[in-house]
């Protein structure tokens, strides 16, 4: 029997206090905020106080109809064993309602008590409460039910590890389901997700900081999990735009919280991820450290796109009055993606026959990617009207989406073309004898 079902069976209802702030931002709108033990919060829970206004088809257009997704499980666990850890804390308030209904029945009461307040701390209209929750009283979770769930689950399984620890919280007081509804509406339109760039930027640096073996025994293993190869994309990705290298990145790349200029045409996230299979720890063909520095894999990477560039130059030319770089896919999401994983294939095929010297090694690159599928421009065009004459317009590669499906079906495509070439096959032969 688990702990929580055991308390269930064994306690009665009781009344739960709460010492917290009463303040107000408008007038008539009291609101609390303070510290709930997780024990108290399975109090409330295990008394079957804390409720989730969950959409359901059932209640649409109806008294009950909710406003909240469903629970991800897999989510709140992720939370719980984050937690787990004793090494984490989560700042962030859970956000609770207890509405109009329960307030008239005197279902939740608070008493006033003394308190320091002091102008110079901005806590003029911070009043220091005891909050009484009836066991009758229903507690809406309006932002934090994946929280909530995770520590339910956690508890399952050792509440006495966690019963002593606080959770933030903010509680509405008084509104109907409509105002509570809008409050969870306004929250998740307005808030906004930590950008995918500058997370992977946090990433690189702390696996450069911390090592590797520090981060991948990190409890948040979710957040490092692409560390290996991400740090080394994010300083292949910031060698190749350095303008002193001056290469066909140089100001083609939209980094973090840089206003978008006309020359760019792809993000420093899709750049980097773009690079995964080529650096992937043990699968990657350039992975392996010992063989293949950051500068090395610089120059390999920028000799291939010197070779596509001298097989495509049309799109690489600089932004003129009648020329935008953007109308052509090859330097974006599609040709990046699309062109490293080819890369990822050709390497594969030619370990230990491609040049080191540089020179040289651009030119075998041209040579091999002196194929239809990269020499055509208008493959890469977006602009060009649609052959079967409808009003879509782009190219053959352009026209079939910006999916991982979609750069497989390209990658393979040109890797085809390429497999029937003399150049190919005389550099095949060559590794046969490596």
């Amino acid at each position: 029997m688990s702990v929580i079902t055991e308390m269930e069976n064994k306690a009665e209802k009781e009344a739960v206090s709460i010492h917290c702030t009463r303040f107000y931002q408008v007038p008539d709108k009291p609101m609390f905020t303070g510290l709930i033990k997780i024990s108290e919060l399975l109090k409330l829970d295990q008394q079957d106080q804390l409720k989730v206004a969950e959409f359901s088809a059932r209640t649409a257009n109806s008294p009950e109809e909710g406003y909240q997704r469903a629970v991800e499980s897999t989510r709140a666990r992720r939370f719980g064993r984050w937690l787990a850890t004793g090494n984490n804390i989560s700042p962030a308030s859970i956000l609770l309602s207890i509405r109009d209904e329960d307030v008239k029945m005197d279902n939740a009461t608070y008493d006033e008590r003394e308190a320091n307040v002091t102008d110079d701390f901005g806590l003029r209209d911070a009043n220091s409460v005891d909050l009484k929750i009836q066991p009758d009283c229903k507690i809406w979770i309006v932002d934090g039910q994946h929280r909530i769930r995770g520590i339910k689950e956690l508890a399952e399984a050792d509440q006495k590890k966690i019963g002593n620890v606080n959770i933030a919280f903010t509680l509405l007081w008084g509104l109907n389901v409509t105002a509570e509804a809008e409050q969870f509406v306004i929250i998740n339109k307005t808030q906004k997700a930590v950008r995918t760039d500058l997370a992977e930027r946090f990433v690189a640096k702390e696996y450069k900081r911390r090592g590797e073996v520090s981060v991948m025994a990190d409890p948040n293993t979710q957040i490092f999990k692409k560390a290996p190869w991400l740090a080394k994309a994010m300083d292949v990705l910031d060698t190749l735009i350095d303008p002193d290298r001056n290469t066909v990145w140089t100001d083609k790349v939209l980094l973090p919280n840089e206003t978008r200029a006309k020359t760019m045409t792809v993000t420093q996230s899709a750049f980097t991820n773009s690079l995964e299979t080529i650096l992937r720890p043990k699968l990657g063909p350039l992975a392996n450290e010992d063989s293949y520095k950051i500068c090395d894999i610089v120059d390999i990477i920028d000799d291939y796109w010197n070779a596509i560039k001298e097989n495509c130059p049309t799109p690489f030319e600089p932004r003129s009055e009648t020329h935008t770089p953007n109308d052509y896919a090859l330097q974006q999401t599609v040709g990046v993606s699309s062109l490293h994983l080819l890369l990822t294939m050709l390497l594969n095929d030619f370990k230990g026959v491609l040049a080191r010297d540089r020179e040289r090694r651009t030119r075998q690159f041209t040579e091999l990617l002196a194929v239809d599928g990269i020499q055509n421009v208008d493959h890469w065009d977006r602009t060009i009207p649609d052959m079967d004459g409808t009003d879509a317009k782009g190219g053959k590669w352009t026209m079939m989406g910006t999916n991982q499906k979609t750069f497989k079906i390209v990658s393979d495509k040109i890797y085809n073309e390429i497999r029937q070439t003399q150049t190919y096959k005389d550099l095949i032969e060559e590794t046969k004898g490596s």
